[in-house]
Order: structure tokens, then sequence, then C-alpha cells
């Protein structure tokens, strides 16, 4: 009996021009299931999404120490408790998963920057290009880094006939 493993791992890095739906949870969440649509997997889970919120426990140490030491109504103190309520605001962009049957996509946006990582990376082959379009149309990519790695392996029968062995490949 022999197998052959024959995936592929699509990686993208790419900046957009708006960072709205870069901002939009529903919109990602939409984004990733019409590619795996469009690419024929079949979805295990529904996109997970996570929102990354900016990093305030520093800051907010600080501002106990400064209230601590009496000097709460300072404008040191003053201009950090304004900072924090300002960070709860933002948005420091989302992290979305999808299990397929094949593997996994995944994305994660940096509205500020304007720019997201994309993955995709599944043990059949798919259409990177079919992706790469809905990528570029949905966030009007201004400049991309697009990365396709095959990731393969032949897998023969050992010798019993049941227990499968890797098939090294040869160089000449």
């Amino acid at each position: 009996m022999s197998f052959r493993y024959d995936g592929l791992h699509l990686m993208v890095d790419a900046k957009c021009a708006d960072s709205a739906k870069l901002n939009d949870a529903s919109q990602i969440v939409k984004i990733m299931e019409d590619i795996v649509r469009a690419i024929d997997m079949t979805m295990i889970l529904p996109p997970i999404t996570v929102k990354f919120p900016h990093a305030t426990s520093e800051l907010s140490r600080v501002l106990a120490r400064l209230k601590g030491e009496g000097l709460g109504d300072s404008n040191t103190a003053k201009q950090i408790a304004s900072d924090l309520r300002e960070r709860e605001l933002e948005s420091y962009g989302y992290s979305t998963l999808v299990m397929i049957a094949e593997s996994h996509l995944s994305i994660h946006t940096f509205p500020e920057f304007n720019f997201f990582t994309f993955d995709c990376y599944s043990c059949k082959g798919f259409d990177a290009d079919v992706v790469m379009a809905i990528l570029t149309e949905t966030f009007g990519i201004v400049s991309v880094k697009e990365y396709r790695q095959q990731r393969s392996f032949d897998f023969e029968g050992s010798e019993d006939g049941n227990t499968p062995r890797l098939c090294v490949p040869t160089l000449n």
C-alpha cells in the first residue's frame, strides 16, 4: 500500500489601503468562510475570533503606585489615566482561526498598520490564486509578500503490508 501526502502552505503578509475591514470581526469571519467554500475544504469548527486589546497592565501598575504615593492628582497620573481610557477603546486587531478537516486557515490583523498576515495550510492541494483573489478584492491589497510551500511525503506499506513507512527520496 502506498500513499502520497501532497499539501500546500500559503502564507501572505499584506498591506492594505484601508484598515476598516481589518477591524471588522464579522467581515473577517465571512472572508474566512468564503475562502473555505471557494477552495472546497471541510470546515470542522466555525471561525474562532479573538480581539486583541491594547496592553495596559504596566501603565495600570504605574498609576496605582502614583496613587499609593499620594500623587493620584498629579499631571502625570492624570495623563496616564487618560491614556488608559483611550487604550480601552482602541483595537489592535483580530486573530481568526478556522479548523478544516484538511488542516487550518488563520488571519491576524493589525489595523493600526493597515496590515494582515494570512495562512492557509492543507494536506490536499488547493488553488492559491483563488485565495489570493479573494484576499486582494476584499482587503484592497496594495503591497504583498506571498509564499507558497509544497509540503509532501510519499508513504509505502511495510513488509508486513500494514504499517506505513516513510519513503525518503534519494539524492543523485
